[in-house]
């Protein structure tokens, strides 16, 4: 499809947008985070986060976190239940 405009024919792009699901933590009371922390969860992942739970680093969920009552989680902390990093057999090829 094209568009004509000031005597100028320009193609119209039209993209497709990807409906991306939003995974948030599930709070079972009051939580605090600093102005760095940062929460990452894939696809089917689920972060749990306890009462009063104080957070000034990262949490990267690939599964399942859980994090107890009165944690305190601590700057340049990372908490993650994955290493991120595929695994291949060298025989097979197979992951």
């Amino acid at each position: 499809m094209k568009v004509q405009k000031s005597g100028v024919t320009v193609p119209l792009v039209t993209r497709q947008l990807k409906l991306i699901k939003l995974l948030l933590p599930i709070f079972k009371g009051e939580a605090v985070f600093a102005n760095n922390s940062a929460i990452m969860i894939q696809d089917n992942g689920t972060i749990t986060i306890g009462v009063g739970m104080d957070c000034a680093g990262q949490l990267k969920c690939a599964k399942s976190i859980e994090i107890g009552n009165d944690c305190v989680i601590a700057y340049n902390t990372m908490v993650m239940d994955s290493d991120w990093h595929a695994l291949t057999d060298i025989v097979t090829g197979n992951l």
